[in-house]
């Protein structure tokens, strides 16, 4: 009897100790995240059935249309895969939005905007590097602050020996950079907008379309 009782708790003891790995350890997935809100192409509401769709990782993940003026969809995680951290990237019509989000479960509201005037740091600060004046541009992004590896900050830097380590492929309307120059420039021209700059570091606000 003692001998069987003993067995008894060799087993159970050896249950408790091997299942968990296998079974206890399985936590329910997340919840899925969920967007919504308006879209928008210059400033203008998109029309009705516009298509609306969420990647990571360049991946499309979800899609949805505008229906009177908003759409929504739901993003959820699959089996297999780690979608928390990582970037969300909304395009209008295949148009890439400003706006992007962290995927995190049950997500929130997002108002998208297309600009027609997206412009390559090159080509948006032709002027300050002909003139070798500009050194460096830096963007953040609040959107994406918990990110990995840039959390947020994305860099441009116009040397050549630079090209590999540039993550700020865009200046977008409305948004705000970071723009260090060696010498002070009065008059530049960005984008129909004359700014004055100083030697260091200036903010500036990229012009919306007029």
């Amino acid at each position: 009897m003692k001998r069987r009782q003993f067995i008894l708790v060799l087993a159970v003891g050896a249950f408790v100790i091997f299942v968990p790995a296998a079974v206890f350890a399985q936590s329910p997935p997340p919840f899925p995240a969920v967007y919504g809100g308006t879209a928008r192409i210059d400033g203008a509401l998109v029309p009705e059935n516009t298509s609306v769709t969420a990647q990571i990782e360049g991946r499309a993940v979800a899609s949805a249309v505008v229906l009177r003026g908003h759409w929504a969809l739901m993003i959820a995680q699959p089996p297999g895969r780690e979608y928390r951290g990582k970037v969300v990237e909304f395009l209008i019509d295949g148009r890439k939005a400003t706006e992007t989000r962290i995927w995190k479960p049950n997500g929130g509201m997002v108002r998208l905007n297309v600009w027609s005037d997206v412009k390559t740091p090159r080509d948006a600060f032709a002027t300050l590097i002909r003139n070798n004046n500009l050194l460096r541009v830096w963007h953040f992004d609040r959107w994406t602050q918990k990110a990995s590896p840039h959390y947020g900050w994305h860099l441009y830097d116009p040397r050549p020996t630079f090209r590999e380590a540039n993550t700020l492929d865009s200046i977008r309307p409305g948004e705000i950079y970071i723009l260090l120059v060696s010498q002070a420039q009065v008059g530049v021209n960005l984008d129909g907008t004359t700014v004055d700059l100083y030697q260091g570091w200036n903010p500036i606000k990229w012009p919306r379309p007029r």
